[in-house]
């Protein structure tokens, strides 16, 4: 374990769950089941088009966020609520309404069929009136939506693949009777005094523009019943600790620094001390970069610390192996005709699996048991010994084939990442990439390399309409001299390149993982992810220059602030 990772993990050594108590049957359950056993034959009965499937969902949230900055209480904000969704699809298994238009994005369009339910206690009298308007909202989506489907059908050529819209999955029997309550008091007003603590080490730095700490915490049940299939009941918890700090350059340069702790509930206390140290060391390492020189176009050896490898993983590989993208023919379809057929060197083998809670002590955001099409989730298998050997599915598929390996998530559901985890059958020590890399700089007469520390709001283009790149922004990076020289911060550069040249350039890894926690906004929103990976050592990667702001600077210097 990273040393700085088991000083911050020591902010919490007892957790506070926010339900201890076990919760009697959920009386929610039944009525979704009996729902969906009434309301088929009505909808049948109003739709030009046999009904595949009816989808309903039954969320409860509570939620409460505390931020501060400067020693001052900046928010505090907390959320009890209850939603229903409904969805209906028609068709068949190999053609339904749950296709996107050919033109469109990867996802049908969303019916709008969401209500809100009363928090406090389960009504079946206003349930039955807003599960009867949601669905039939979500049947007119779906008829209209299907109606413009079939026109295309016979207007357009051909798809190229004979995937399945609604593959058979394994069957989910999930009750996790446990039940959520919002945090109590005390605990809030202690970590509250504490978040306020610990942001007085933002005063009295009048070249920090921007900065804050803050601590957010979710609690979710997630009910979810799809006909004939039995409804399944999910708990899941999660609570971040997130600071965040940035600057700007006089070049218009926007510098900035994070750190996220994550946990799978509320924190008894926070060690204001383990704590402070890290934003010191943010504090230090924004500070280095206001006197760092900006970066230079550069193509050779670079080493991807940890979390900036994680991110990679993450955006260049991951999203190419979403098999949604990859039904369409819009999409670049990077790795469609790829399977059986090598994509990195044989030692690297890469999984999804969104079973695993917790990495390293600490909670991962890819974790989930049940997918958004009450699929278990299970791992998935992508690369094995350097091939590419499957694809993240949900019960949308590539082929008849196929089946779903439990990542449908999301509203409408597709193909999505959870925790994609990258390993090598080769590792070796840090102090070993380290010199390879400074031997690849020698061999081909560079005069340096360059170490990506953090890398963040980074994208990858996967239609063909575009090219097929990534671009990564580095929030720092270190230039390493062949000749022997300090190592030199660096600021300003953003990796680029595109997803095959860049793999037929990873040569080794290190044998230290690390884990990235965040959130991948796609075609159909949010959701929680997790990468894991080492140390990557690249022969050649691309870095280019990160844009500036011709903005005014401030007239007036910051107030006085005394810590």
């Amino acid at each position: 374990m990273n040393a700085s990772r088991a000083a911050a993990l020591a902010l919490a050594p007892a957790l506070l769950a926010l339900a201890p108590a076990r919760a009697a049957e959920d009386p929610v359950l039944p009525w979704m089941e009996s729902k969906l056993e009434e309301l088929a034959p009505e909808l049948a009965s109003r739709a030009e088009d046999p009904v595949l499937q009816l989808q309903l969902f039954v969320e409860d949230a509570v939620d409460w966020t505390v931020a501060a900055d400067r020693g001052s209480l900046v928010s505090e904000k907390s959320e009890n609520r209850r939603t229903l969704q409904a969805n209906v699809v028609l068709g068949d298994s190999a053609f339904s309404s749950r296709r996107p238009l050919y033109w469109d994005e990867t996802v049908p369009p969303n019916p709008g069929s969401a209500a809100a339910l009363p928090v406090d206690a389960f009504s079946e009298k206003q349930a039955d009136r807003a599960v009867r308007q949601a669905f039939f909202w979500a049947l007119q989506g779906a008829r209209a939506h299907f109606a413009r489907l079939k026109s295309e059908r016979n207007a357009l050529v051909a798809e190229e693949n004979a995937g399945l819209d609604l593959a058979p999955a394994a069957k989910a029997d999930l009750v996790d009777t446990a039940g959520l309550a919002p945090v109590d008091s005390a605990a809030r007003a202690l970590l509250r005094g504490r978040i306020l603590a610990l942001s007085r080490r933002f005063l009295g730095i009048p070249w920090l523009h921007r900065s804050g700490i803050e601590l957010s915490c979710a609690g979710e049940v997630a009910r979810k019943a799809f006909s004939g299939l039995p409804a399944t009941r999910d708990v899941r918890r999660l609570c971040d600790l997130n600071v965040t700090v940035a600057t700007s350059t006089d070049d218009g340069m926007i510098l900035a620094q994070n750190r996220t702790w994550s946990f799978a509930s509320v924190p008894r206390d926070v060690d204001t001390a383990a704590v402070g140290r890290a934003v010191d060391s943010l504090l230090l390492r924004l500070d280095s970069l206001r006197g760092a020189k900006v970066g230079e176009p550069y193509a050779g050896p670079v080493i991807l610390d940890g979390p900036a490898a994680a991110v990679y993983v993450h955006e260049v590989l991951g999203h190419r192996l979403e098999s949604h993208r990859l039904r369409k023919k819009t999409d670049g379809q990077t790795f469609l005709r790829k399977r059986g057929e090598s994509v990195a060197a044989p030692e690297f083998s890469l999984v999804d699996d969104p079973t695993v809670a917790e990495w390293d002590g600490e909670a991962v955001h890819g974790f989930y048991r049940v997918d958004e099409e009450g699929t278990p989730a299970r791992r998935a298998e992508l690369v094995r010994d350097g091939k590419l050997v499957g694809f993240l599915d949900g019960r949308a598929t590539l082929s008849p084939e196929d089946s779903s390996n439990g990542h449908g998530r999301g509203f409408p559901q597709i193909s999505r990442m959870g925790t994609t985890i990258l390993a090598t059958s080769k590792p070796v020590p840090r102090e070993e990439l380290r010199a390879r890399f400074l031997k690849a700089l020698a061999e081909r007469g560079l005069p340096y390399g360059l170490v990506v520390h953090d890398l963040q709001e980074g994208y990858t283009l996967t239609g063909r309409s575009y090219p097929q790149t990534f671009r990564l922004h580095a929030l720092s990076a270190t230039r390493v001299w062949a000749d022997g020289r300090p190592d030199e911060l660096v600021r300003g550069v953003n990796l680029s390149g595109s997803p095959l040249s860049s793999l037929a350039q990873l040569v080794a890894a290190s044998d230290r993982m690390s884990l990235f926690n965040g959130w991948c906004g796609a075609e159909n929103g949010w959701v929680p992810v997790s990468s894991i990976a080492p140390d990557l050592l690249f022969a050649t990667l691309e870095a280019e220059i990160q844009p500036t702001r011709s903005v005014p600077k401030p007239q007036l210097p910051p107030p006085e602030e005394k810590p």
